[in-house]
C-alpha cells in the first residue's frame, strides 16, 4: 500500500533483451550447472573452479548421454550465456567458476530440498535482531538496521513456514493415496498411528516457531515508536512493510494451525472406528484358534489344556496380608509450614495494567472505526478506504495513530475481501497523501457488488 518514489517493474525488467532466459537456464542447461556446483562449488575440496571442458561434459550429459556428434559450437553458445549471471572466466588460469548468482541460486534450491527446520535459529536470529534495534539511535541506523539486518532475515522464516506447509500437503497425499489405506490390506492401525504422529510432530513444530515469535512484539513496539520519532517516509514505509510482513506470518502460523485443527480430529475419528471392528476380529481369530487347537488332558478327567503356545492363566492368587500401622496426629502433630508472601512490585503491577489498558483501547478503536467504515460502505455503497487513514492520522494525537491507522486499513481489507459482495481494489499507480503528512498511501477503494 505505501510506495516509494523509486519505481521497478520486475515483470518490464526481466523481459528486457531475453534476460528471463538468461536468470532461469533451460532444463537440461540447469540440470548441468547443477552437476558442475555438487562436483566443484558445493564440497569441502578447496578447489572451486573448473575447465571449459567440463562444461562440455555437464552439458553433454545432461542433454544426452549417448550423444556421438560433437556439439562443441552448440554448447559454446551456451557457456556464453551462462556467463552473464552463472559462470565468471578467469582470463588468467583460463578457468571458470561460479558467480554470486549461481551460487545463491542453487544453494537456495538444495535448502528448499532439504528436510530443514530449526526454530531454535529463528528465535536466535529475532533475539539478535532485537538487541540491534534497540542500540538503534539515528534515522540512518535504523534504515541500516533494516537492509542489513532485517531483510536477510526475512526469507529464513519464510523458508520454516514453507516447510511446515509442504509436510502437511505431503501427510494428507500420502494418507490420500496410501494403497493399503484405500484397499483395506495390512495393518490399517499402524499406518494411522504413523500419521497421527506426524500431525502431532508439525503442530508442536508450529508452536515451537511460534513461540519463537513471540518476540516480535518488543520488535514492533520499538518500530512504531521510531516512526513517530523519526517522522519520515523512509522510517514510515520501512515500520509500516515489517508490521505487514509480522501479520502475514502470523497468518501463515495461525492457517497451518488451523489446518491441523480440520485434519487431525479426522484421522483419530477414523482411528477410533477402525479400532473396533478389528478388534473383533482379531478376537474371532484367536476364539477360533483355541477351539481348534486345545486338547483333553489325558492325566485329569475331564481337563481341557490350552494350546502350548498361550499360558495358562491362575485364577486363585494368595491374598497378599499388610500391617497398617495407624499414625496419631496427638502424637505426631504435623509441623506448620513457614507462609511465603510474595512481594509486589508496585511499579511492574502498574506498567503491566497500563499496557493492557492501552492494548484493550487500541482494540476498542480498531472496532469502532471498522463499524465506522461498515457502515459507510452499506450506505454510500463504496468508499475511498485511502481516506480513512489520514482521517486516523488526524484524529487519533498520540504515538500510536499511526500504529492504529495501519491496523484498521489491514483489518478492513483483510474483513471485506472474505465477505461475498463486496470488492478491495487497490491502485498501486495512484498515491494518496495529505497535507502535513510525509507518508503516502496506494488508493483503496472498498465497493458492494
Amino acid at each position: 500500500m505505501f510506495a516509494d518514489d523509486s519505481k521497478f517493474n520486475l515483470l518490464n525488467e526481466i523481459s528486457i533483451n531475453n534476460i528471463y532466459k538468461l536468470l532461469i537456464p533451460e532444463p537440461y542447461v540447469g540440470k548441468a550447472l547443477i552437476w558442475l556446483y555438487d562436483k566443484f562449488e558445493n564440497n569441502s575440496s578447496p578447489y572451486k573452479s573448473f575447465k571449459e571442458s567440463d562444461i562440455h561434459e555437464a552439458l553433454r550429459l545432461m542433454d544426452n548421454p549417448d550423444l556421438v556428434n560433437n556439439l562443441k559450437e552448440k554448447y559454446n553458445d551456451k557457456i556464453s550465456e551462462l556467463q552473464e549471471y552463472f559462470l565468471r572466466f578467469d582470463k588468467d588460469t583460463h578457468q571458470y567458476s561460479f558467480q554470486y548468482h549461481g551460487i545463491q541460486f542453487f544453494d537456495f534450491i538444495s535448502r528448499t530440498l532439504k528436510k530443514y527446520f530449526n526454530p531454535t535459529k529463528i528465535e536466535i536470529i529475532y533475539k539478535d535482531l532485537l538487541q540491534k534495534l534497540e542500540k538503534c539511535d539515528s534515522e540512518t541506523e535504523i534504515l541500516n538496521w533494516f537492509s542489513i539486518h532485517f531483510d536477510a532475515f526475512k526469507p529464513e522464516l519464510r523458508n520454516q513456514l514453507d516447510y511446515l506447509d509442504k509436510q502437511i500437503n505431503k501427510s494428507v497425499v500420502e494418507f490420500r493415496q496410501n494403497r493399503k489405506l484405500n484397499l483395506q490390506e495390512g495393518d490399517i492401525l499402524e499406518i494411522l498411528e504413523q500419521i497421527d504422529e506426524k500431525f502431532d510432530t508439525i503442530r508442536k513444530q508450529n508452536s515451537d516457531l511460534g513461540n519463537a515469535f513471540l518476540i516480535t512484539d518488543k520488535i514492533r513496539e520499538i518500530l512504531n515508536t521510531c516512526a513517530v520519532k523519526f517522522n519520515t517516509d523512509a522510517v514510515h514505509n520501512q515500520v509500516h512493510d515489517a508490521t505487514i510482513y509480522f501479520q502475514q506470518i502470523q497468518s501463515q502460523l495461525n492457517n497451518i494451525d488451523k489446518q491441523l485443527d480440520f485434519i487431525h480430529p479426522r484421522i483419530r475419528q477414523l482411528f477410533k472406528n477402525l479400532n473396533k471392528p478389528f478388534f473383533y476380529k482379531k478376537f474371532d481369530k484367536f476364539l477360533a484358534y483355541v477351539i481348534d487347537n486345545s486338547y483333553e488332558d489325558t492325566s485329569q478327567k475331564n481337563k481341557i489344556l490350552l494350546p502350548e503356545n498361550i499360558p495358562a492363566i491362575s485364577i486363585h492368587s494368595r491374598i497378599s496380608r499388610f500391617t497398617v500401622i495407624e499414625r496419631k496426629t496427638s502424637l505426631f502433630p504435623t509441623r506448620a509450614k513457614k507462609r511465603i508472601v510474595a512481594q509486589e512490585d508496585i511499579a511492574l503491577k502498574d506498567k503491566a495494567f497500563v499496557d493492557s489498558i492501552n492494548k484493550i483501547k487500541e482494540q476498542h478503536e480498531i472496532d469502532k472505526w471498522l463499524k465506522i467504515i461498515e457502515n459507510d460502505v452499506q450506505n454510500n455503497g463504496e468508499i475511498e478506504l485511502s481516506q480513512y487513514f489520514f482521517k486516523i492520522f488526524n484524529q487519533e494525537n498520540d504515538s500510536l495513530s499511526l500504529s492504529l491507522a495501519i491496523n484498521v486499513i489491514y483489518e478492513s481489507i483483510k474483513h471485506f475481501e472474505q465477505i461475498v459482495g463486496y470488492t478491495v481494489t487497490i491502485d498501486p499507480d495512484s498515491f494518496k497523501s495529505w497535507p502535513g503528512i510525509k507518508t503516502k498511501i496506494f488508493e483503496l477503494w472498498i465497493r458492494k457488488n
